[in-house]
């Protein structure tokens, strides 16, 4: 028997969404029927107009406050949602997914199998036993630095990332290294349960390199143009690591493509921005990512997405930016600002969004229309 999706959200049960930027993942839950109270760095005008209700967060060195967010939980009416989902913001302080699993069900990963796939002493050790390969690593500063990085455990979107140098400073404790791997940069989309896991979609990454951050992410586009032979290993080496690491619901995995060889970088084992380039209220994706964590997607009655390729691209503010009343933003824009926000340089500002038939034309008109709106707005 299959379970029909809409069935379980005909009576518009209420999610909380937790992430710096929550609104991929509030648009797909309000297309998937529930209504949503979203806790947001941001609090854009966009989650605004998607979500019941929207709490804006602090952020605390690239992490969500989770004092302000287990108040929030204590205090309020949240506990009558059915779940707590969550993105971006939890990967150094996975022992407050457990305070908050106190008070309400979480629809994701539990805080150990977080601690674990951000841990690389433990995940690269899980790559090894299962013959995953990933760029070598080292937990002592290399001798030779030339070609190595240097990355915060827990970091997310790039801007911990810093190119290692003789004149570098000495590593931190929440610090390791990474020989840099030449190829393309990608992600994979997948849903998993107890059995495994499903392939939602491969996607290829680019940077919007700053001289302060070299790796700071820039945007996604869906179906990357990959070989078949690359796009088999990385879903089996995805299967193994989603049955090793217990991964529940949607996660996305980083890696390397070289030709036809993938190393893999990292498992993000929480909802991803990528969500953003397949789901729609045919695909229902936020529905099954609660199915998977309850009771498993092997019965779920799985709708093909979209054979375009959708992609995005973030702006970052190139000087401190303040948001004018009768600013006027393009349609293919999202993560709009509020009139009277202030935005610093070097800040996100807002997300640029577009479709084609393929992923180099998607690519390339996401990246024309982030010119005119720089030349527009940010110059």
């Amino acid at each position: 028997m299959h379970l029909n999706l809409h069935v379980l959200t005909q009576h518009k049960q209420i999610l909380i969404i937790a992430a710096i930027s929550s609104r991929p993942y509030v648009k797909a839950a309000v297309d998937a029927g529930y209504d949503v109270i979203a806790l947001d760095c941001f609090a854009d005008v966009d989650t605004q107009r998607l979500a019941k209700k929207v709490y804006k967060v602090a952020a605390k060195s690239g992490q969500l406050a989770g004092e302000e967010i287990l108040e929030l939980i204590l205090n309020s009416d949240l506990q009558n949602a059915i779940g707590f989902c969550y993105g971006a913001g939890f990967e150094m302080q996975p022992q407050l997914l457990n305070e908050i699993g106190q008070h309400i069900t979480i629809l994701g990963n539990t805080d150990d199998v977080v601690a674990c796939c951000k841990d690389p002493r433990w995940f690269f050790k899980c790559c090894d036993n299962l013959d995953v390969p990933y760029p070598d690593v080292r937990f002592s500063q290399p001798k030779q630095t030339n070609g190595w990085l240097q990355k915060t455990i827990g970091g997310s979107g790039g801007a911990h990332i810093k190119i290692l140098s003789h004149n570098a400073q000495k590593a931190v404790d929440n610090s390791y290294f990474q020989q840099q791997q030449l190829g393309k940069p990608i992600s994979c989309l997948f849903i998993a349960d107890t059995h495994g896991a499903e392939v939602v979609g491969f996607n290829e990454q680019w940077l919007d390199e700053s001289t302060v951050e070299p790796f700071r992410f820039g945007g996604a586009v869906s179906h990357a143009e990959m070989s078949e032979r690359a796009k088999a290993l990385l879903t089996t080496y995805i299967r193994r690591l989603a049955l090793a690491l217990g991964l529940a619901g949607l996660n996305s995995c980083d890696a390397i493509c070289d030709g036809d060889d993938i190393y893999v970088l990292e498992v993000n084992p929480r909802l991803s921005a990528t969500l953003d380039l397949y789901a729609s209220t045919q695909t229902d994706l936020m529905a099954k990512h609660i199915v998977a964590c309850g009771n498993g997607f092997k019965n779920i009655d799985w709708h093909p997405v979209d054979k375009r390729s959708h992609a995005y691209q973030v702006c970052y503010a190139t000087q401190d930016t303040l948001i004018k009343q009768g600013d006027t933003w393009p349609a293919w824009v999202s993560d709009v600002p509020e009139t009277g926000d202030f935005v610093a340089s070097g800040m996100p500002i807002c997300t640029v969004s577009a479709s084609a038939d393929t992923a180099d034309l998607a690519k390339r008109a996401v990246q024309n229309r982030v010119a005119v709106f720089s030349c527009y707005f940010l110059s």
